[in-house]
């Protein structure tokens, strides 16, 4: 088990997939980056992480359930969203 557990997560809004069948895990002292470009649900998937978004799957953090119990996330995580880009592209 990891600090951070992702099971088979999915997320749609409407009829459009945004992630589908997810699954990763975190474990204590490694840090997590998820990259890639506009639209393809990183902030979502933190924001599931952390109890702000419903989703269909298995999130644990710290052996919690994320659905029931989302101070877990909120007490021992560190979260950095979002920040500028260092260069133009």
């Amino acid at each position: 088990m990891g600090v951070i557990d992702v099971i088979n997560v999915s997320k749609k809004y409407a009829d459009r997939n945004v992630i589908n069948n997810l699954s990763f895990a975190v474990d204590q002292g490694e840090t997590l980056g998820i990259l890639g470009p506009k639209g393809v649900g990183k902030t979502t998937m933190i924001e599931m992480i952390v109890g702000l978004r419903s989703y269909q799957g298995n999130i644990q953090v710290f052996g919690r359930e994320v659905k029931s119990d989302n101070n877990t996330a909120n007490r021992k995580l560190e979260l950095v969203c979002k920040v500028q880009p260092c260069f133009q592209a």
